[in-house]
C-alpha cells in the first residue's frame, strides 16, 4: 500500500500565486501573518519554495525553502502565534524550520526514519506549552515519537502505540477559546 501522507492539490489556474496552470503542489495550512485566519499557501517541491497569500493584508510572500522530494510541514515552533515555514527531508529524517520570530535563524533537527522504517511527520503541539513538538509516526508498528518542545527538540520519547500497520495518522490542533 503506497501511503501518501502530503495532500496533493491539483492547481488549475491559480495565477493568484504565481503557479502555472495544471501545476502541482503540496499545500500546507497555516496562520503565517498571525492575524488569526488560515492563510492560503502552498509549497512548490520541483523549486523548493513556499507561496503564501497573507490574509490580513492580500500580499504574496515567496519563500525558497527545501528541494525537490522535500515534505512541507508547518507549526508555530517558536510559540509566536504565527506559523513557522518547515520542511521534513525524508532522505535523511532532518526538520528545516525557518521560525517566523527569526529565533533562531534556523532549527535544524535529525529525527525520523522514512527510508527503512516508512516515518511520517506528524508535528503538533502534544505538551500544550503553546509551541510545536517535531513527532514521527511509523505506521508498521503504530508508534508515535516525538521530540519535545520543552526540551528545545533534544530528548525524544514515545508518545504510545496507537493505530495498525497500514493506517495514515490524522493530526488536528485543538485550541480552546473559551467559546460556549
Amino acid at each position: 500500500m503506497n501511503i501518501k501522507f502530503v495532500r496533493k492539490l491539483f492547481l488549475t489556474s491559480f495565477a493568484l500565486v504565481l503557479l502555472s496552470s495544471s501545476a502541482f503542489a503540496d499545500f500546507v495550512s497555516g496562520d503565517f501573518d498571525g492575524d488569526g485566519k488560515a492563510d492560503l499557501s502552498v509549497f512548490r517541491p520541483s523549486t523548493g519554495t513556499f507561496y503564501i497569500l497573507n490574509s490580513s493584508v492580500g500580499t504574496l510572500s515567496v519563500v525558497p525553502w527545501g528541494a525537490a522530494c522535500d515534505r512541507p510541514i508547518d507549526g508555530d515552533f517558536d510559540g509566536d502565534g504565527r506559523a513557522d515555514i518547515g520542511i521534513w527531508r525524508p532522505s535523511t529524517g532532518d526538520w528545516w524550520i525557518k521560525p517566523s520570530s527569526g529565533v533562531p535563524a534556523t532549527l535544524v533537527r535529525n529525527w525520523g526514519n522514512y527510508t527503512s522504517l516508512g516515518d511520517i511527520p506528524v508535528p503538533s503541539d502534544y505538551e500544550g506549552d503553546g509551541k510545536t513538538d517535531m513527532a514521527v509516526y511509523r505506521p508498521g508498528t503504530g508508534q508515535w515519537f516525538r521530540l519535545t518542545s520543552q526540551s528545545n527538540w533534544m530528548t525524544s520519547m514515545t508518545i504510545q502505540s496507537f493505530g495498525a500497520p497500514g493506517d495514515i495518522p490524522f493530526i488536528s490542533t485543538y485550541r480552546d477559546c473559551n467559546c460556549p
